[in-house]
């Protein structure tokens, strides 16, 4: 019975190969349209572990050198960094405004991650991590759900 089916296929190649050919091109456009739909359906269908709602993102910048608002005074380290503090605690002060923290190149939203591999001995394990500036209430700002410490002691 297998022999005759066999038969049967080798004879009819021609017809049979243009069948699997149209099937093969079906299958890899259903493919290629239908993935990203499902994984983007799938990514947004998990929980973020943070709260979304009135969370925006500010990014700010210097002007570069050359441009006529550059201030050369102003690319110190130690006054970068004063200038950094004085622009959060001016959003800050904002009345509709509830946090504002500083946000690294590592965590949400962002498209960089912080990973790294730690072993002793024979202990192997792996860790992601992100960019926190202490005394800018990341946790807070970021509302992540609490699990056993509340984000203002993640804050500390």
């Amino acid at each position: 019975m297998i022999r005759l089916m066999m038969k049967m296929l080798w004879a009819r190649k021609l017809r049979y190969g243009w069948l699997l050919g149209e099937l093969l091109l079906v299958s890899l456009i259903s493919w290629v349209l239908l993935d990203p739909l499902v994984t983007l359906w799938s990514v947004s269908s998990q929980p973020n572990g943070f709260e979304t709602q009135g969370l925006y993102r500010v990014v700010l910048a210097e002007y570069q050198n050359g441009t006529a608002a550059y201030d050369p005074a102003a690319v110190a380290n130690d006054q970068r960094l004063t200038n950094k503090w004085r622009l959060l605690e001016l959003v800050r002060s904002q009345p509709q405004v509830e946090h504002a923290t500083f946000f690294g190149p590592c965590g949400p939203f962002s498209q960089s991650s912080l990973y790294a591999a730690c072993q002793l001995d024979t202990l192997s394990t792996y860790a992601w991590g992100i960019h926190v500036v202490p005394g800018s209430n990341y946790f807070q700002t970021m509302q992540f759900m609490e699990d056993q410490q509340t984000n203002a002691q993640l804050d500390e």
